[in-house]
């Protein structure tokens, strides 16, 4: 596991923990590196189109206007939302901001709790857009071969049922799955209901909820909000309004 990495994505209010699949990506100049991944149905995640129709969100993105020297990116599905099939990530530099010499990187992913290191140097000649992109990584998934995180077969055994995998997988029995809504923090629970009845009432899209909470919450809060309510939001905004009545949340864990 990178440390520096696991920081970066977490100060930015991405999701490192409790994930199916997660690409990560490190540079150290103002360059704006772009990270890319293709789902199995062939929709490609990046900077233009942030959140797929399979659960997978590019929930960090920076250096759009070469705003650090230690950005990253990252993309992630929550644990119990990758589907199966073949994945791809890739690496693009977007375009320099800085002096157009080669940028060093980091990519770390992770699948089924395994997690596998990359490091190269992108635009060895100058190349930006899809001219410079480099392939990290293809890999197959499948949720039937997740790694457990426990240790202790004994404390395996007496936890199984508490799993997160378990728990949504129970609750899709009686409903849809953009009704479940994942909470990490007892205390959104109130801030996801609202959220809720906002976006499927058509009063509020997610993004402008969560900019009104900006003043009174914190950046931590406000991403387990999103990851809470994105299943539901992005349901609402490709058809008809559902009653959010349905909503409930299992338990478990975007940045603005």
């Amino acid at each position: 596991m990178d440390a520096e990495i696991q920081q970066r994505v977490e100060s930015a209010g991405g999701q490192y923990k409790n994930v199916d699949v997660r690409a990560s990506l490190i540079w150290n100049n103002r360059n704006d590196l772009d990270l890319h991944v293709i789902c199995p149905s062939g929709e490609e995640i990046f900077y233009g189109h942030k959140q797929s129709g399979c659960k997978g969100w590019l929930d960090v993105d920076m250096n759009v206007q070469g705003e650090t020297t230690k950005p990253v990116e990252n993309v992630r599905w929550s644990r119990g939302t990758a589907p199966r099939g073949h994945y791809k990530v890739i690496v693009q530099n977007f375009r320099f901001h800085e002096n157009p010499t080669p940028t060093d990187y980091r990519v770390e992913i992770e699948v089924n709790g395994e997690i596998k290191q990359f490091k190269g140097s992108i635009s060895l000649k100058g190349e930006t857009g899809i001219d410079s992109n480099i392939v990290i990584y293809e890999f197959d998934f499948d949720p039937n071969k997740r790694k457990s995180i426990d240790t202790d077969p004994g404390e395996k055994a007496t936890y199984a049922a508490y799993d997160d995998s378990v728990i949504r997988n129970q609750w899709a029995t009686v409903l849809q799955a953009e009704r479940i809504l994942p909470i990490e923090d007892p205390a959104r629970i109130l801030d996801v209901m609202l959220g809720a009845m906002a976006i499927t009432e058509g009063k509020s899209n997610l993004d402008d909820f969560l900019h009104g909470l900006k003043a009174s919450h914190t950046t931590h809060d406000l991403n387990q909000i999103r990851i809470a309510l994105e299943g539901l939001s992005l349901h609402t905004s490709k058809g008809p309004n559902i009653d959010p009545g349905g909503a409930s949340s299992p338990g478990s864990t975007r940045r603005l």
